[in-house]
C-alpha cells in the first residue's frame, strides 16, 4: 500500500471511530433548542440561553457568574441553561451553530451585542424574556450597574415565576458589588498605617510615669 492511501486510510478511520458528529460540525439552534427542551420537560422547567461568541470576553464574564456554585443551584432548579454561538469572525465561523443568527435576530438581538440572554418556552420555543432593557436594542449584555441587574433578575423571574425573592437575591449576590448597589471593601491606605503606627510609637516614648509610689517601693510619696 502506497504512503498516500495509508495516510488516507488512518484519516477515514479516525473519523469513523469519531462517530458522525466528527464531520457535522456544530448542531443547529433548533436541534440544540429541542434538546434542551427535551430535558427540561420533566421539571417543568423553561429554557434559558445565552448568545455568546469566543471573541466576547463580557461573555466569558456572565458565564463565570452564572456557573458560580450559588447561583448555578438555582439556575439549574428553574431553567435548562444552554448556549448558541453567533457573530464569530474569520475562520472561527465554523464554531456558529448554525440558524442560531437568524433565532437571535427574530428575538431583537442581531445588532443588539453580546451575550444576549433570552428564556423560552419550553412547548412553544418561542421567547418569554429577553435581555433587552426597554425594546430593540437596549441590550444589558453583562449587568453592571443596579437597574441593568434589576432588569435581568426580572427577566429571570419572568421565565421562572417559582423562583423565590431569596433565590433572586443570591443570584443578585453571585455579581459584582457595583451592579448590586453593595459598597466595595475599602483597602487600607499603607502610608496612613505607616503615618498611624509613627504616631503611636512617638505618643508611647512620651508617656508619663504617674506620680506617688515608684513601682516595688512600699515609700508613700514626699508632700510638701
Amino acid at each position: 500500500m502506497s504512503s498516500r492511501r495509508l495516510i488516507a486510510s488512518v484519516v477515514l478511520g479516525g473519523m469513523l471511530l469519531a462517530g458522525p458528529n466528527a464531520l457535522a460540525g456544530p448542531e443547529s439552534a433548533e436541534s440544540v433548542l429541542a434538546a434542551a427542551a427535551k430535558a427540561a420537560k420533566p421539571g417543568k422547567k423553561n429554557i434559558l440561553v445565552v448568545f455568546h461568541a469566543s471573541w466576547c470576553g463580557w461573555c466569558r464574564k456572565l458565564e463565570a457568574v452564572l456557573s458560580a456554585p450559588s447561583a448555578k443551584e438555582i439556575l439549574e432548579r428553574h431553567f435548562e441553561k444552554t448556549g448558541l454561538t453567533v457573530l464569530e469572525r474569520g475562520e472561527k465561523e465554523a464554531l456558529e451553530n448554525p440558524g442560531a443568527e437568524e433565532l437571535l435576530a427574530s428575538i431583537a438581538g442581531k445588532d443588539a451585542g453580546l451575550p444576549f440572554t433570552a428564556v423560552f418556552d419550553r412547548k412553544s420555543r418561542r421567547a418569554i424574556a429577553t435581555s433587552n432593557l426597554a425594546g430593540p436594542g437596549t441590550n444589558i449584555g453583562f449587568p453592571s450597574k443596579v437597574d441593568e441587574l434589576d432588569a435581568f433578575v426580572a427577566m429571570l423571574r419572568k421565565g421562572a415565576p417559582r423562583m423565590t425573592a431569596a433565590e433572586s437575591e443570591t443570584i443578585r449576590a453571585a455579581f459584582p458589588p457595583s451592579a448590586t448597589g453593595r459598597a466595595s471593601p475599602a483597602l487600607p491606605d499603607p502610608v496612613s498605617s505607616r503615618a498611624s503606627r509613627r504616631r503611636r510609637r512617638r505618643s508611647g516614648s512620651r508617656r508619663r510615669r504617674p506620680r506617688g509610689r515608684r513601682p516595688g517601693s512600699s515609700r508613700a510619696p514626699r508632700t510638701r
